[in-house]
């Protein structure tokens, strides 16, 4: 999977991306000197779920903090 955050600093990189696969399992993006407002991550290739917003359909343990978890599978 190919992830692009705009405005990260990687987007300003060549290239612009980070790749999600299962040898590395692990994409990082930094958001420096931002503080609150949306943003847009871009993927391409494979596939995704996203949680509920509805943070009373949460586990236990789970908090606000902004994160984003994608399984990588082999097929």
């Amino acid at each position: 999977m190919k992830l692009y955050l705009d405005s990260s600093e990687e987007a300003g990189q060549t290239p612009s991306y980070q790749v999600l696969s299962l040898q590395n399992g692990i994409a990082t993006f930094n958001l420096v000197g931002i503080s609150g407002g949306s943003y847009t991550l871009s993927v391409t290739g494979g596939t995704y779920q996203l949680f509920s917003r509805d943070t009373a359909e949460w586990a236990a343990g789970w908090t606000v903090t902004p994160e984003l978890y994608c399984e990588v599978e082999q097929r």
